[in-house]
């Protein structure tokens, strides 16, 4: 499990908006298969180094409440395990913390798996959580 935590000066309302907006923020590396307000399924392409190569992902990407959001995988042509949440707290004077944890394991048996793995979901948790940053602080 790997977990991330932000502050965001945003009120979570707005946090929320745009974590929910980052299926959209790249047509090149994403796109909504499906969308309801219940649930959105997404494709996705993570760069992977050359041992492993790119990763097609299909996931769901649920709301439960208006404070958290869960994925889960649907399928993937590398990965076996894929899901986690986002979960908002308020932080006080308008501000909003924003927890990330997420599970992932691929189906090649490379060496040093969980070294690599962990640190390739970090770099890809940190984009996210700038690009959640950046968008709510200035919305």
């Amino acid at each position: 499990m790997i977990k991330r935590s932000l502050t965001i000066k945003a009120p979570m309302e707005t946090v929320f908006r745009v974590i929910m907006s980052y299926k959209e923020s790249d047509p090149k590396k994403r796109k909504v298969l499906s969308s309801s307000p219940e649930n959105s399924v997404v494709e996705e392409i993570f760069q992977g180094p050359p041992i492993v190569g790119n990763s097609r992902v299909v996931y769901n990407e649920t709301p439960t409440s208006e404070r958290r959001i869960e994925f889960s995988l649907v399928e993937s042509d590398k990965l076996s395990v894929f899901q986690g949440s986002w979960e908002l707290f308020d932080a006080g004077n308008g501000s909003t913390r924003v927890e990330v944890e997420s599970s992932l394991d691929i189906s090649i048996p490379i060496p040093f798996k969980e070294s690599f793995l962990k640190a390739e979901a970090e770099k890809d948790i940190d984009l996210r959580l700038a690009y959640v940053k950046k968008n709510a602080e200035t919305a």
